[in-house]
């Protein structure tokens, strides 16, 4: 990169040496190249210019805890059920973790079938513009716009300052005596009393409507897979004023448990005490995978700004993706991928780990997910299963977990630390670019994440294992053959099993026998969908005037654009960018890609062929995990998100199906090959 901006420096001054013998003629002046941050290099879908970004669109509030009884009576339930899981309405048919229709599975759909439903409380649905407009006016002394200048950029808010604008604009919320800005907190941090007036008589000194317990949750947008949000959201320890809220989330606050302030006054304060023993440094102490924790990547990392998110955060704001472009400097094999609007209607705007030491690329329908913390032994700390209520095995008083005096409550341990995401506030589905981490941590961990679930589609192989130079059979009847087995469909369909893989193109270099090169000469050139033109159709046909080659070892019966290239080249395809699978996510609606036949267009997914709305679960009776289902196949559904997808407009190549064509993601790779870096 740096090479190409001094050609272009070059050129520019050379051009201006040039030109008319007049010397009474001054040569305008010449621009030279705006200076592009190096930390693009790593990025594996090319340079973008990130502006400064403004919230816009709606953002989702709530208040209060939302209690979850489905929840309840799925998971966690059988290790104390008289405490925990039968505090339930007398409308309750069924004893908790119970196969009601005896499908070998338990899920919500049981926990419906046994009276059991989840009250959606009152979410509110914000215009982003009116909440830059009230803050504007600097309602609360606490700052014109954003409360913490000192980390985001005009135009950008934190969960703290879409709090502040809800309390200057409702009657039953308001601050209790001063609120204790960040240069006088002990934590760093905004600190505050919140009354919070529940029964609307006007009075804020009714019992419990002040506290300082107040914190938050998030769910993060979900498009379209809404099915799958976790109804109170998840866990973050990161502080309120830090919390970069975005289109589409849904922030939930709560005034929460003692238990669970001590918890996070006492990380906090591990968290300033870490910084200042490193001298202001943010020093990292161990980088390693999950599956391998004995051998760490690196040790002791001093992580340095990169500046990546220059359109939101301040120059000098570190987040966790610093660490992995800190150990890019290093000469570690990190890269990054930027997700836009994703085909589920998912408003993502974030980069994500394409590649990393160890793995490489993200392998078939794989991604890196991270996770951190101050605190090296968090994980016994907090504990959960899909059989036992909470263990919080830190002092409810203090939050330490050297000394436990006072135990957690098993019912605060639930209420304010489990979530469908994570445990307590060390993991959450927040973007490394935006997760600031300016304090350090003890450790951070890598897992290798599923990012599907359509894991057991394919004929002998899980489709989570594909990577680009894989292959494996794939049937391409399974999902009717599968609601045929359900039930929810008459007869079977005769398997259709074909072998999906990846080609590697002809090049000058790689020639195939004496078949032509494609190059600027061909009237197609750069048109993927060679079957457009040559099909079975015109005359003459094809090679030789027998019917155009397909792919039938493999077991496809219809030419493919992708296995042509084998032979022809690839026809002008631009280079790719590293990801290997699940293109569609990002290559949809605006983004579909032309000429790609079937591959550039929609298709109508019917409500009743949505596998989603027709399996009961992810989850088996008896088998501890954190999957579970929905169904609306019966009268009875949950109320809230839990009803079912209707008809969705959805890409040919999606979660449940592939092309014939264009299988994405094996045709994708062969015709538009990664870039090769040097590291």
């Amino acid at each position: 990169m740096n090479k190409k901006l001094a050609l272009a420096v070059s050129f520019a001054l050379g051009l201006s040496a040039c030109g008319s013998d007049d010397n009474s003629t001054t040569p305008p002046p010449v621009e030279p190249p705006p200076t592009i941050n190096p930390v693009w290099e790593y990025v594996e879908t090319g340079y973008m210019d990130m502006g400064q970004a403004t919230l816009s669109g709606n953002i989702n509030v709530a208040f209060d805890y939302m209690n979850e009884q489905v929840w309840k009576w799925i998971r966690g339930i059988t290790k104390d059920s008289t405490q925990f899981c039968m505090n339930l309405p007398e409308t309750v048919t069924h004893p908790c973790n119970t196969d009601v229709n005896g499908d070998g599975f338990v899920n919500a759909l049981d926990a419906n079938l046994a009276g059991v439903l989840n009250k959606q409380s009152d979410i509110l649905s914000i215009d982003t513009a009116e909440i830059h407009k009230v803050l504007a006016t600097n309602p609360d002394g606490l700052g014109a716009g954003t409360a913490r200048p000192d980390i985001f950029k005009e135009g950008s808010l934190s969960a703290f300052d879409l709090l502040r604008y809800m309390v200057a604009t409702r009657d039953d919320m308001k601050f209790i005596g001063e609120v204790i800005t960040p240069d006088k907190s002990a934590y760093d941090t905004h600190e505050f009393t919140l009354g919070y007036d529940r029964n609307g008589n006007g009075d804020f000194t009714d019992e419990g409507e002040q506290s300082r317990n107040w914190h938050y949750r998030f769910t993060q947008s979900m498009g379209e897979a809404g099915l799958y949000r976790d109804h109170s959201g998840e866990i973050s320890y990161t502080r309120m004023d830090n919390f970069l809220i975005k289109e589409e989330q849904r922030i939930r606050f709560q005034d929460t448990s003692t238990p669970f302030i001590s918890r996070l006054h006492y990380i906090w304060q591990q968290e300033i005490e870490k910084l200042a023993a490193n001298n202001g440094k943010v020093i990292v102490d161990n980088v390693y995978w999950k599956d391998d924790p004995e051998n760490s990547i690196a040790t002791n990392i001093e992580v340095k700004p990169h500046n990546l998110r220059s359109d939101v955060f301040q120059d000098g704001v570190i987040t966790r993706m610093d660490l992995f472009l800190t150990l890019a400097d290093m000469g570690h094999d990190f890269r990054l991928n930027w997700w836009p609007k994703l085909e589920t209607g998912a408003i993502v705007n974030s980069f994500s780990l394409s590649r990393a030491p160890v793995l490489g690329k993200t392998i078939g329908l794989r991604s890196f997910t991270t996770k951190h913390s101050v605190i090296s032994d968090v994980d016994g700390d907090l504990f959960f299963s899909d059989r036992m209520p909470g263990i919080c095995n830190f002092d409810a008083e203090t939050g330490r977990s050297d000394v436990i005096n006072t135990p957690v409550a098993m019912t605060d341990c639930v209420q304010d630390f489990w979530s469908a995401f994570g445990i307590g506030g060390w993991f959450g589905n927040i973007n490394n670019d935006l997760w600031t981490m300016p304090y350090g941590a003890d450790f951070v961990e890598l897992t290798k994440t599923d990012l599907n679930n359509a894991g057991y589609h394919s004929a002998g192989a899980k489709i989570d294992s594909i990577s680009k130079h894989d292959i494996i059979e794939w049937d391409y009847n399974w999902r009717q053959n599968a609601l045929a087995d359900k039930g929810v469909k008459d007869e079977y369909i005769n398997t259709d099993i074909v072998t999906l893989r990846s080609f590697k193109p002809a090049t000058k270099q790689g020639e195939n026998g004496k078949a032509p090169l494609l190059d600027e000469t061909h009237f197609g050139w750069k048109v993927a969908d060679c079957t457009q033109c040559h099909n079975d159709e015109k005359d003459p046909k094809g090679h030789g005037g027998y019917s155009w080659p397909v792919n039938a070892a493999d077991g496809f019966n219809e030419t493919q654009p992708y296995y042509c290239s084998t032979c022809h080249g690839n026809n002008g395809a631009p280079t790719g960018h590293g990801r290997e699978a699940r293109c569609f996510w990002c290559h949809s609606e605006d983004m579909l890609p032309k000429n790609h036949g079937e591959a550039s267009a929609r298709k109508l997914l019917k409500h009743e062929d949505n596998w989603i709305n027709t399996i009961t679960t992810r989850r088996k009776a008896g088998i501890d995990n954190n999957y579970y289902g929905f169904s609306d196949n019966h009268d009875e559904v949950l109320e809230g998100d839990e009803k079912g997808y209707g008809d969705r407009w959805v890409s040919s190549n999606n979660d449940y199906d592939f092309s014939k064509k264009f299988p994405d993601p094996f045709a994708c790779g062969t015709c538009h090959q990664d870039i090769v870096k040097d590291n």
